[in-house]
């Protein structure tokens, strides 16, 4: 149920997010982290000071570099 808000979510925010061919791998990634955790936030119902492992935890998420690297 968890993971089916958080794909629903990232898929919804992944449309948004900026599509620059020369963009530095490092600057996609802190974009992708930064995209998985508002995700995580919304679908957790947990506060911002609640840390981004926590949240990936609660969520039974793998970080999303992790994800990237799979494929």
């Amino acid at each position: 149920m968890v993971a089916e808000k958080v794909a629903k979510r990232m898929a919804a925010l992944t449309r948004l997010m900026p599509r620059h061919v020369a963009m530095r791998i490092r600057t996609y990634k802190e974009i992708l982290k930064r995209v998985q955790r508002r995700v995580l936030l919304g679908v957790v119902a947990a506060y911002r000071a609640v840390s981004t492992e926590a949240l990936q935890v609660l969520a039974d998420i793998p970080p999303i570099d992790l994800m990237v690297m799979e494929r």
